[in-house]
């Protein structure tokens, strides 16, 4: 099925194929989103290039934090088109408490509408927060303000934690 128009708060993804796609993780698993479907809320950060500047502090901002997104129930995913290789040195060497998800050939991210940056040169910069249902609570992109990526997903499961 391919879904047409824009992917925003409230769209359900469980219809989508990346949906239950499994993608290589660097913890040596595959890993897919349905697979935390009624278990636990998601936050999907989709990043440009491991190693690179923003990215490095991206990761290690979602690492310093990992304990706060498990408090709020929620499974930390990291995701490049970066190789399997690559992507677990630069989880190795940031020490990330969660797996990093290599989408090589940009499947998911095209899937997902994930727009590039720098004309397009460059995969973009997009945060999902996706609750336990497979909807879309929160999608965010700003290329180089990559701390509001992590301020923002926390705040919205925070208060979605809050609601009866």
């Amino acid at each position: 099925m391919r879904r047409k128009g824009k992917i925003k708060v409230g769209t359900s993804l469980v219809d989508l194929p990346g949906y239950t796609k499994k993608l290589p993780a660097t913890d040596g698993e595959e890993r897919s989103l349905s697979q935390y479907r009624d278990e636990s809320a998601v936050v999907l950060f989709f990043f440009p290039l491991a190693h690179s500047r923003h990215c490095t502090k991206e990761v290690c901002e979602f690492r310093d934090k990992f304990d706060q997104f498990q408090d709020v129930g929620a499974q930390v995913l990291g995701i490049s088109s970066d190789s399997g290789d690559k992507l677990k040195q630069f989880a190795e060497s940031q020490r990330a408490q969660y797996p990093l998800l290599s989408d090589a050939k940009g499947a998911l991210r095209k899937e997902l509408k994930v727009k590039g940056t720098l004309f397009g040169l460059l995969p973009g910069r997009e945060t999902y927060v996706i609750s336990k249902e497979g909807v879309v609570l929160l999608r965010f992109n700003d290329a180089i303000g990559w701390k509001k990526h992590v301020q923002q997903s926390l705040e919205v499961l925070q208060q979605q934690q809050q609601q009866p």
